[in-house]
């Protein structure tokens, strides 16, 4: 079982060889603290954790500037909670598409591919030191996976499947659509869902794109789109999908080896895209919780929303690791140049298993 001490903080930065629990955040004098927050509760009883790291440049940058950072966040997490930790790499089509929100295709994926492969090899080499220096703890380290493994559960895969069926059914074409129009295409439940995801990646688009010259997707206040421009409605497309794959690996877990992992932990110097996630998470799950068969227009969406009940039965935990933003970037430090190369890794992951 997860600790119970959510307010507890712990102290992740070089130099700093003990954990500590208390009711804040925890100082030291060579590093800094972290905040253990919960933002939702789980069911209790699974101890099953997964900690995702984003295939993106600001994710590498920070490593490279606390190069200590991943090994204890790994190892404290793992001295402060029972249970096994998987890692997961979130690369392949949930960081193109989120990349693709300003970016082409091609751009993405190469991108993409190109810090993956230097988060994998900092992964590995960490993994490699906690093997060496605190074995007790490697043989809890379930392994590594990416969103290939991710997304091919299935579970997973038809979740993805019945959230993309509610985000582009047809009866959604009018822009925005009523409430009525949503209701009698979706039901009642589907209005929500399509609502919930919709206003987040609203929240997000407005997120990234602040102090950007980019347009907005969106018209006013609302949540309708501005369908009349093509290139913004590309835009908004590839957030949606994105938001899409990355809400249903969190509602349906992260499968490794017929294990399903349920309680992320997730390390940010900025929680505001994940408090996002997570609020549209709950916005889902209490709307599932409360649905009732109901007629719809489309018998698909019926299907998908009985399904969906179930894997939105079993709660989900998530909580933040935060990360102070002048730890991440300090004052001083120029941004780190990303170079793409593979460094030299002395002994494969396996070796931890």
């Amino acid at each position: 079982m997860s600790n119970p001490n959510y307010c507890s903080a712990l102290t992740l930065e070089h130099g700093c060889d003990k954990s500590k629990t208390s009711t804040g955040p925890l100082e030291s004098q060579n590093g800094f603290s972290i905040d253990r927050v919960p933002f939702i509760a789980g069911d209790g009883t699974s101890n099953r954790m997964f900690l995702p790291l984003c295939a993106k440049p600001k994710t590498v940058a920070l490593f490279q500037r606390r190069p200590m950072l991943l090994y204890r966040t790994i190892v404290d997490t793992l001295m402060t909670e029972t249970g096994d930790l998987l890692i997961f790499i979130a690369d392949g089509e949930v960081m193109v598409q989120a990349m693709m929100m300003n970016s082409s295709r091609s751009k993405s994926e190469r991108k993409v591919a190109a810090v993956a492969t230097l988060l994998k090899a900092h992964v590995e080499r960490t993994l490699y030191a906690i093997s060496r220096k605190r074995p007790e703890l490697a043989a809890r380290i379930a392994g590594v996976v990416d969103w290939a493994t991710v997304a091919a559960a299935e579970t997973c895969a038809s979740t993805i499947e019945g959230l993309r069926r509610i985000m582009r059914n047809p009866a959604m074409e009018v822009n925005p659509p009523s409430t009525a129009a949503l209701e009698a295409g979706l039901g009642e439940t589907g209005a929500k869902i399509w609502t919930s995801i919709r206003r987040l990646v609203k929240n997000l688009y407005t997120q990234r794109t602040a102090g950007t010259s980019l347009a907005s997707v969106f018209k006013g206040e609302g949540l309708a789109i501005k369908t009349s421009e093509p290139k913004l409605v590309k835009r908004y497309r590839a957030l949606e999908e994105s938001c899409v794959l990355e809400l249903s690996s969190i509602l349906a877990g992260f499968e490794c080896e017929g294990i399903i992992y349920t309680e992320m932990r997730y390390l940010t110097p900025d929680a505001r895209g994940m408090s996002f996630i997570g609020n549209s998470i709950k916005e889902i799950r209490e709307a599932l919780s409360a649905h009732a068969e109901c007629p719809t227009t489309n018998d698909d969406v019926a299907d998908d929303l009985r399904f969906l009940k179930r894997v939105a039965s079993e709660d989900h935990g998530l909580m933040l690791l935060q990360i102070p933003k002048d730890a991440a970037q300090p004052k001083n430090a120029a941004t780190p140049r990303i170079r793409m190369h593979t460094p030299r890794v002395h002994n494969p992951v396996a070796s931890v298993a």
